[in-house]
């Protein structure tokens, strides 16, 4: 019943956001209330809804936010194939590795296997990884068991300065500890320069 009433009042919002806009001379000037209807629809149907307004109002492809809270809508509700479009059409308007990320992450949502393909073509077109890209990545690498290529990812981190990261730093330890020992996994907790409460945890729980 309730699920059923939230339905509702979200279809309501669309309704009311696409008459609102029928009465605006700069659509764009309502961007900022299109996007939570965008990350709080309930099903395929209304992220279909949601996505036909962004678009028909000149959203997309060029509002990485928007763009970015479908991606993980479709990938939520089985449709990755649309994640995978949306990402393509809009990643020339992103300039950072926020849209990547999330593409990574809609495929794990989705439980799509790319053997890594987003993030090689990341790096070959020069994005930089950013704080959040190594975690995403990494936890491809254990969902998978692909130790090459997280010990890959490793020489990254610290090549590109992250090593001191606490949030990769757990990453790793968690990817190491699943994928390739106890002894692996001390090392990592070693070399961190900062550890927090998950570092420790995560230590325990192997042991």
């Amino acid at each position: 019943m309730y699920n059923l009433r939230r339905t509702s009042i979200l279809s309501g919002k669309l309704r009311s956001f696409q008459k609102t806009q029928s009465f605006s001379t700069n659509p764009h000037q309502y961007s900022h209330n299109i996007l939570p209807l965008c990350v709080s629809t309930k099903s395929l149907q209304q992220t279909q809804q949601s996505h036909a307004i962004a678009l028909t109002n000149g959203y997309l492809p060029n509002s990485i936010s928007i763009s970015a809270a479908f991606i993980l809508q479709y990938a939520t509700y089985g449709d990755p194939s649309t994640s995978h479009l949306l990402f393509h059409q809009s990643v020339s308007y992103c300039r950072s590795a926020f849209l990547w990320n999330t593409i990574t992450r809609a495929n794990s949502i989705a439980g799509v296997y790319d053997g890594f393909k987003v993030y090689n073509l990341m790096i070959r077109s020069g994005v930089r990884p950013d704080d959040h890209t190594f975690p995403f990545v990494l936890k491809v690498c254990t969902d998978y068991y692909e130790v090459w290529k997280g010990k890959e990812v490793h020489g990254v981190v610290w090549k590109l300065g992250f090593g001191s990261d606490v949030f990769v730093g757990n990453t790793l330890l968690r990817f190491y500890g699943e994928c390739s020992g106890l002894n692996d996994a001390e090392k990592v907790f070693d070399e961190m320069s900062e550890r927090d409460v998950v570092s420790w945890n995560t230590l325990i729980e192997m042991k």
